[in-house]
């Protein structure tokens, strides 16, 4: 299990080192003012995806992900290179490059993957589009690793609290103060809560919450930043009045939303979100799926 815990860290670091890369290798004027500066920019590209690839290679290797994403990779960094050689004498091929092969997130990748990858469901990635760019590559890697109850599961678990394993709250991981306190005076007791604490982030699964509620705490400063993700929308008109909600619709099937604040208040804030976050019998009240769909049949 400490293998475990030691593997999750180790993907949120080659997360950021990839993203630290990416932004790196952004075009920049400096590379336009003549051959040499292309040259030299041609270099630098190759020697980075090289390092991106690697990392890429670990993460799939580390958690187990099935051959067919091993030879996607492979078979996409082949093609990032091969793209790259025609145009690099171009400043524009460049740029136009860089933008689809390192940076594009598609919307419907984005769509397809936050139908996909949620908590507590068997058919976990089914439908996802292969993923194009690297930033797509990050995105799917992500989702599909912290919205997984089993690789949570899979930790060591600091302490648990509740009746049986359908109502209880589990905190996993290293033991901090932050995630303590959130653990020991968590709101919700009538359902499976799952906390795994890291060295720089929390992250929780909450079940029954829009289905499995997915929050990532991390750390700034004196700032705490909120990111969660809600894969079912039991209740529109109450999901928009969520603190930090991207704008839901009454058609919408999932929601994001993230917001900061101080350390201090962290416990106070997120708990008042928690109990806000619309449940199944929500979906009869208005704004709900059951309530628009019998007031349909109404008229």
């Amino acid at each position: 299990m400490e293998e475990n815990l030691k593997n999750i860290e180790l993907f949120f670091n080659y997360n950021m080192k990839i993203k630290n890369l990416m932004y790196d290798l952004a075009f920049k004027d400096e590379y336009a003012y003549n051959q040499e500066s292309l040259i030299e920019y041609g270099n630098k590209l190759f020697k980075t995806l090289d390092i991106i690839e690697s990392y890429l290679l670990k993460i799939l290797l580390i958690f187990e992900y099935d051959e067919k994403y091993i030879i996607a990779l492979k078979k996409r960094f082949t093609n990032y290179r091969e793209e790259f050689i025609n145009v690099q004498n171009s400043v524009i091929g460049l740029k136009k490059v860089y933008q689809k092969n390192i940076s594009d997130m598609r919307k419907n990748f984005i769509d397809s993957v936050n139908k996909s990858f949620i908590g507590y469901y068997l058919y976990r990635g089914d439908n996802v589009l292969e993923p194009v760019s690297i930033n797509e590559y990050l995105h799917f890697l992500h989702a599909s690793i912290i919205n997984n109850e089993e690789i949570y599961q899979k930790m060591p678990e600091i302490e648990s609290i509740g009746e049986n394993e359908y109502n209880s709250i589990h905190l996993y991981g290293k033991r901090n103060d932050a995630a303590y306190e959130i653990f020991k005076s968590f709101p919700i007791k009538d359902t499976r809560v799952d906390i795994l604490s890291l060295n720089d982030r929390i992250l929780i699964m909450v079940r029954d919450l829009g289905h499995a509620l997915m929050i990532e705490v991390t750390f700034k400063n004196e700032q705490a930043i909120v990111n969660y993700f809600i894969p079912k929308i039991c209740n529109y008109l109450m999901a928009n009045e969520l603190r930090g909600i991207t704008e839901v619709k009454n058609d919408s099937k999932y929601a994001k939303g993230s917001f900061e604040i101080e350390n201090n208040l962290l416990k106070e804030v997120l708990f008042d979100f928690l109990v806000k976050v619309p449940k199944d019998e929500d979906m009869f009240k208005e704004g709900g799926m059951c309530y628009e769909e019998k007031n349909k049949k109404i008229l």
